[in-house]
């Protein structure tokens, strides 16, 4: 370094240029840094969502969860694969490696997926994918005294949300209302029976009503003119009198045939007249009848046959004119080349089918009996009787007449809401809820802004819309900025008036302070180039950074000052001088400091990828401010020293470094004393650990919270809502409340933000409070209130949190191979967690059942009837849960159109059991005479991991300190005795907390060896950094004390403060020793020189220690907003820091003492020494 400090003494000029282009240039890439709530970082999991509509959770996990599960198992780098198996929906999570290429493994699970052969009712998978950028950064309610809630969404969808996707940075904007009304056509049986029509056929039709496909090309005078065929149905009245083809009665169309048969049993009549005389007529006659019906019901069955055959062959070309449209724009897509040939040769096939049915058809017509109309009459001999000759014209079939009749003739068309299955509401009054997710590469605070401009347009052009802010991220991201400003600006302030009350000169401070803005903007621009944003964790890392970028150029002012007071020869050597003996201290003390955050960028997991961003910043600025430190200082101090008003000589001894040394000198006399009062302290600390408390991630300050609920399963939305409407109004009671925005079950077909499946049983309501609330006393007011309303559903008050899980939650996995034992330890671990104290809502998903209806079909009977199994579930599920069969454009909105049969009066088993049913010849059936119906009990849920069910037990933590909690838990576990087979083990955030807090140790392990390399590096040996390793442990000491008396829990933040202790306080050790090496090379012995080191490095250990906590000291109080880290590790930095400094001005002297004692004893005294 000092080679760095000569070339800046003698380049002055380049030095004061270099200074303003870092300022500037820091400035501008301020401006143009990346801003966002938190680091890019995508969770290694994909969810794949399938829906089933209608099914229940056996059928989802049977029919569509195992088939994909076995799918995905083997997907390159999955490491676990769970699913849930719900109602109507299949939900597959394949976790991954963080350094897995989720795009690649995306593709590949959908290319997986899409080889599966589902149930046709399956609807399509879609993917997602969690990470902090897909999170939504703004939440708005949309209410309006003057519009309907339909008329408010439409607007909502037509106006606001085309506004804000028109900002720069929004990548996507999600409504969330009660939806859009659909069309219900409910078919009437009576009236498909009456014209011969099935529902298989209507929904033929009018899959076909909306038809827009390429047809090819037409080239008219050497132009290509595409053409194209267009048929749509814009609205309900064109629905309603919607065309449909009544297909010819196959019965009716041979009529004809059967009246000629009846001819020809009119003539055997007249033969039973003559029957002595013509025996052998009325026999042949009775031969032409028999053989005229056989084959005149086979004409029938292959006529019905290729009916049927050619509305597969329409449906098929459909399908093929879509399927090669879509090709001819995805030519390389193998799935549609794949679906074009499987279509083509279904078309082939059915249509030589087709081919053999109509020469079958022609050949039964010829052998039909040919009745006899005026021919000859034979005579007996005994008579004159006439017998018929057996001749009859060939059997005519009519051409059938093409009939049509309108939709709303044989099925009710109405517009409802019936089959929404989300409710809204803001305040009371219904809305229309916009979640907004930005790009990730936007800008989150620019984006806000100008979202913030849509918001204030729309108010001004509809001012009878309401728009309230619900949640927006980028006042945190505003927050950490401002805070990290003024902390700068009190660090400085602090560290000023700390340096001019040591110094009493105010040139001195000036130049020590100047370090902080250099520092911080130099890290601003080299962390740009790094490719980081500015976030949540480097503006927290900014902030703590501020209170110690300051102690390198403090050292050397001070050192600096220190000469020039002492020696009256005052020029560029003395500077060059003193910033050359306490160089290699710093030096040693800053890579130290940088040391302990390289073991953070290996641990795995969120923790290594949240904290890393904030761990580098932290290193660049430390590096920055030695930087300064060797070149600045020393160039301001000439600038400003040497050519200004000359500082007056001081000799004096300073009062505090005398005492400290005689209470030194005394300590050197008494160590076993010293030492043991300091061990004694230390035990005494670890006792305190209980008391502290454990977390996971510390809540933040949004005064926001969330109000969860869970009804019984099946519960139906409507009944959901009613509680739900309950628990507002026991909220709005209280004066802090400013919004209430409740949602009541969730949009079909999709997952909530927290990745949880939404259904008619479950709502959540989210509280804004003012910022002048009590959120601890709140949060314990309003969990005693809705105590009572516990009995009828399970109801969950939680702190609202920027990052992490909106509720801390116990789970406890119970796996093995017998369900029945899984479900009884699970029912016994359930009931023992109850009595937990801070643990509440225990369940586990095997505990929850839910009644449903079986409807078992007797083959034997149905036959009879012309049915099997699947008409019965066809026409039943058409009854229940009408399906989607087409949509009505309106504008850029889409209205879907359900098709089913009408239900009216089907509220109970028994009126199930009275549905009739339309049987393939025409008659109607109730389904009661066909099957069985019962009622039965099944699973809510059914949950695997690889493929195996397990059971979760799990319970909402309401206390702050979850360690105590999962030790409680722990402890029940242990007192069990468990089957052989079933395995027990502890999860939720008891898991990630244990897991980070682990790797977080192992990280501080690491650290210390790094930081005692780096030492010996710099020393030369290692005695002396094994010495300066003993300022470690007491720093434990002030850490607990602090986080006990500031009432902040052991987190992942205050560990990395613990992380950073070890870099920090081993400073102040360092300058110390650092001086005794020199002094004892000078010849002094070994005890005075650790007195002189003691004397002559106070100052600056002391200067340095009180700049950092000072500077720390607003963050400590909380009073830095927006910073998830800050008071939990600036506490445990200052309590920390307090107390090894401390104990090192005493232990260490101590033990480096003993030791290089010890060391003479071993290998003699180093020839350099001279004993004075």
């Amino acid at each position: 370094m000092n080679w760095l400090t000569r070339f800046s003494l003698k380049n002055i000029a380049a030095i004061v240029i270099l200074v303003l282009l870092v300022s500037m240039g820091g400035v501008y890439t301020s401006a143009q840094l990346k801003m966002e709530a938190m680091p890019d970082i995508n969770f290694p999991v994909i969810v794949a969502l399938t829906p089933y509509p209608g099914a229940s959770p056996e059928d989802i996990d049977k029919k569509v969860t195992q088939p994909i599960e076995k799918a995905l198992s083997g997907i390159k780098g999955a490491k676990k694969v769970t699913s849930v198996s719900a109602d109507s929906t299949s939900v597959v999570v394949v976790e991954f490696d963080f350094d897995a290429d989720l795009d690649k493994a995306q593709q590949e699970m959908r290319d997986s997926i899409d080889r599966l052969e589902l149930p046709e009712e399956v609807l399509k998978t879609t993917f997602n994918r969690f990470g902090f950028n897909t999170y939504p950064v703004m939440n708005l309610s949309f209410t309006s005294d003057t519009k309907k809630p339909a008329e408010l969404e439409r607007w909502v969808h037509d106006v606001a949300k085309a506004s804000f996707e028109s900002v720069d940075g929004v990548g996507e904007v999600q409504v969330k209302g009660e939806g859009n009304k659909q069309v219900y056509i409910r078919l009437k049986p009576e009236q498909l029976k009456k014209y011969n029509l099935s529902p298989q056929q209507v929904q033929q039709a009018l899959q076909s009503a909306n038809l827009s496909l390429p047809l090819g090309d037409l080239n008219m005078n050497q132009i290509d003119l595409p053409v194209r065929i267009e048929q749509k149905i814009t609205n309900i009245e064109q629905l309603k009198n919607y065309e449909l083809t009544i297909p010819a009665n196959p019965a009716a169309g041979f009529q004809d045939a059967f009246e000629q048969i009846g001819q020809g049993m009119q003539g055997l009549g007249q033969a039973v007249g003559g029957l002595g005389q013509a025996v052998g007529g009325l026999s042949k006659g009775l031969g032409q009848m028999g053989q005229g019906v056989g084959l005149l019901q086979a004409q029938v069955q292959i006529l019905q046959q290729a009916q049927h055959l050619q509305a597969q062959i329409i449906g098929d070309q459909l399908a093929l004119n879509e399927a090669s449209a879509q090709l001819r724009e995805n030519p390389d897509d193998e799935s549609l080349q794949k679906r074009v040939k499987d279509l083509q040769a279904n078309i082939a096939r059915n249509q030589a089918i087709l081919k053999v049915m109509n020469d079958r058809l022609e050949q039964l017509r010829s052998q039909m009996p040919k009745p006899q109309s005026g021919g000859k009459e034979r005579e007996g001999a005994g008579g004159a009787a006439k017998v018929p000759s057996g001749k009859t014209a060939k059997p005519g079939v009519k051409e059938a007449e093409i009939k049509t009749i309108r939709l709303e003739e044989i099925a009710s068309v109405t517009e409802s809401a019936d089959g929404n299955t989300m409710i809204t509401r803001t305040d009371g009054k219904p809305s229309v809820n916009v979640d907004i997710v930005k790009d990730p590469d936007a800008n989150i605070v620019e984006v806000a802004d100008q979202i913030n401009e849509k918001i204030a347009e729309l108010k001004k052009n509809n001012p009878d819309v309401k728009i309230a802010l619900l949640f927006d991220q980028s006042r945190g991201v505003k927050a950490s900025i401002h805070s990290m400003i003024r902390e700068g600006l009190l660090g400085a302030l602090f560290a000023a008036i700390v340096i001019l009350i040591f110094l009493r000169n105010f040139r001195m401070t000036l130049i020590s302070v100047v370090s902080i803005p250099v520092s911080v903007l130099a890290t601003l621009i080299l962390i740009k180039q790094a490719d980081i944003s500015l976030n949540i964790m480097t503006l927290g890392g900014l902030a703590v950074a501020i209170g110690r970028v300051v102690d390198d150029s403090i050292v050397v002012i001070e050192n600096i000052y220190r000469h020039m007071m002492k020696n009256p020869d005052r020029d560029v050597n003395l500077i060059q001088l003193a910033t050359k003996e306490v160089a290699s201290a710093i030096t040693s003390s800053t890579m130290t400091t940088v040391a302990v955050f390289v073991p953070l960028g290996f641990v795995n997991g969120i923790v290594g990828k949240v904290f890393f961003p904030f761990a580098l910043t932290v290193a660049i600025a430390l590096l920055c401010s030695l930087a300064v430190a060797v070149t600045i200082v020393p160039v301001l101090a000439k600038i400003m020293l040497l050519r200004g008003k000359k500082l007056r000589l001081d000799r004096t001894r300073s009062r505090t470094a005398e005492v400290y040394k005689k209470a030194l000198a005394w300590s050197l006399d008494h160590k076993g004393w010293v030492i043991t009062v300091s061990i004694v302290l230390l035990l005494a600390s670890l006792a305190m650990i209980p008391l502290v408390g454990t977390s996971f991630i510390p809540s933040d300050k949004d005064k926001a919270v969330q109000v969860s609920l869970k009804m019984p399963s099946g519960t139906h939305i409507s009944k959901t809502d009613q509680m739900v409407r309950k628990i507002e109004e026991k909220i709005r009671r209280h004066k802090e409340v400013q919004v209430i925005s409740s949602s009541v079950g969730n949009l079909r077909g999709q997952l909530n933000n927290d990745g949880s499946i939404g259904s008619a049983n479950r709502a959540s309501m989210f509280v804004s409070l003012a910022p002048s609330a009590d959120m601890d006393q709140w949060l314990e007011e309003i969990r005693h209130e809705l105590k009572p309303l516990q009995k009828e559903g399970e109801i969950m008050v939680e702190e609202v949190k920027s990052v992490g899980p909106p509720s801390s939650k116990i789970q406890v996995g119970v796996k093995g191979n017998n369900l029945d034992e899984i479900r009884r330890t699970a029912d016994q671990l359930a009931e023992k967690m109850k009595q937990v104290h801070g643990l509440v809502n225990v369940s586990h998903n095997l505990s929850e059942e839910k009644e449903l209806v079986t409807i078992h079909v007797d083959p034997a009977k149905a036959a009879k009837e012309g049915l099997v199994a699947q008409q019965v579930a066809f026409s039943v599920r058409g009854l229940l849960e009408a399906d989607k069969v087409m949509e009505i454009e309106k504008g850029t909105q889409t209205q879907d159109v359900k098709l089913g049969l009408e239900k009216e009066g089907v509220n109970s088993v028994e009126e199930l059991k009275n549905v009739q049913i339309l049987s393939s010849t025409g008659k109607l059936i109730k389904l009661g005479e066909i099957a069985a119906i019962n009622k039965e009990k099944g699973p809510v849920t059914i949950q695997k991991e690889n493929g195996q069910q397990y059971a979760v037990v799990s319970g909402n933590v309401t206390i702050k300190d979850t360690g105590a909690v999962s030790r409680d838990v722990q402890q029940i576990i242990d007192g069990m005795s468990f089957p052989k087979g079933i395995k027990v083990t502890l999860g939720g955030d008891t898991e990630e907390m244990n897991k980070s807090f682990a790797q977080l140790g192992v990280a501080m392990v690491v650290a210390v060896a790094a930081v005692y390399i780096v030492m010996i590096i710099a020393f030369g040996e290692a005695t002396a950094p094994f010495t300066i390793l003993f300022s470690l442990p007491f720093a434990l000491i002030g850490g607990l004390l602090g986080l006990l008396i500031s009432g902040q829990p052991i987190s992942v933040s205050s560990m990395i403060g613990f992380l950073m202790l070890i870099g920090i306080v081993v400073t102040n050790a360092i300058v110390l020793i650092d001086r005794v090496g020199q002094q004892r090379r000078r010849g002094l012995a070994i005890r005075e020189a650790l007195l002189e080191a003691a004397g002559t490095r106070l100052r600056p250990i002391l200067m340095t220690a009180l700049a950092t906590i000072f500077a720390l000291l607003p963050l400590a109080l909380g009073y830095g907003e927006g910073t998830l880290i800050s008071q939990g590790l600036a506490v445990v930095v200052i309590g920390g820091l307090a107390s090894s400094t401390l104990l090192t001005l005493f232990i260490v002297p101590i033990v480096y003492l003993l030791l290089t004692r010890v060391q003479e004893r071993i290998i003699g005294r180093p020839k350099a020494e001279v004993k004075v």
